[in-house]
């Protein structure tokens, strides 16, 4: 039996009501049972990945730290970059895109949380295949947003009641290892 679902915080956060959310759920669902598609493959048949963190310190914080990061990279994943990497802001949001030679696109999201922290969000979207989503999740998910908060870390200290970030433990392959991006 499944968990019981908080629908109306699923209405609020997504901006659209629960019976849209639960129709398109239930034809992804479908559609993975009849072999239509597959985990991470998208309406239109790319691939897409996402990962999200939460780190200490407000949006605009989070963004300097992945600009620091990001800033003079020519290429991630020996994919080099295939545009101008580009930064814009709402109200409520930072942004920050790329276009990679593959044709794929990386996009970066930021929005603040209650209690002084922000979420980063990045979506690889445009892959090619499950293999470009198992080759690109440690990259992102390991190396690019844990960097970003450890950065955030060191410079806005331990968040309280939480041990400091631990080295060597940022990705599925092992301690001390760090895929290269």
């Amino acid at each position: 039996m499944g968990r019981p679902t908080n629908t109306s915080a699923i209405a609020t956060a997504t901006g659209r009501p629960w019976a849209e959310r639960w129709a398109q759920s239930t034809a992804v669902a479908f559609e993975r049972y009849a072999g239509l598609r597959v985990p991470g493959q998208t309406r239109d048949g790319d691939f897409q990945l996402a990962t999200t963190r939460t780190i200490p310190g407000d949006k605009d914080e989070a963004l300097r730290a992945w600009l620091e990061l990001v800033g003079s990279r020519a290429e991630f994943g020996g994919v080099p970059i295939a545009g101008t990497p580009s930064a814009s802001r709402t109200e409520r949001w930072r942004y920050w895109r790329v276009p990679l030679a593959d044709g794929s696109r990386v996009a970066v999201n930021i929005c603040d949380k209650p209690g002084g922290k922000a979420s980063i969000g990045l979506v690889h979207s445009r892959l090619d295949s499950v293999e470009a989503i198992e080759y690109w999740r440690p990259i992102w998910k390991g190396a690019a947003v844990q960097a970003v908060t450890e950065r955030a870390a060191r410079r806005l200290g331990p968040t309280p009641g939480r041990r400091r970030w631990r080295r060597g433990r940022a990705c599925r392959g092992g301690r001390g290892r760090r895929p290269t991006w």
